[in-house]
């Protein structure tokens, strides 16, 4: 058996490509008067939270990050 050239996509990964995937199965059916139209807002505004999420999250990682590096030093 070979060894992987590299490996498995991490957790994040897989929680934006779930996301922006919803996101595509939405758009078409946001403009639609009825309870489907609705879900799909409701789908496509989570999707937005979910990743706005996510980078505010890892742009605070790196800012504490930078900071904790230079107290170190």
């Amino acid at each position: 058996m070979t060894a992987p050239f590299a490996p498995p996509p991490t957790r994040i990964f897989w929680i934006i490509h779930a996301v922006l995937g919803g996101f595509a199965l939405a758009l078409p059916f946001a403009r639609r008067p009825d309870w489907l139209g609705h879900l799909a807002v409701g789908v496509i505004a989570t999707c937005g939270i979910v990743l706005w999420t996510l980078l505010l999250w890892g742009i605070g990682r790196q800012v504490l990050e930078h900071f904790r590096s230079r107290r170190d030093n």
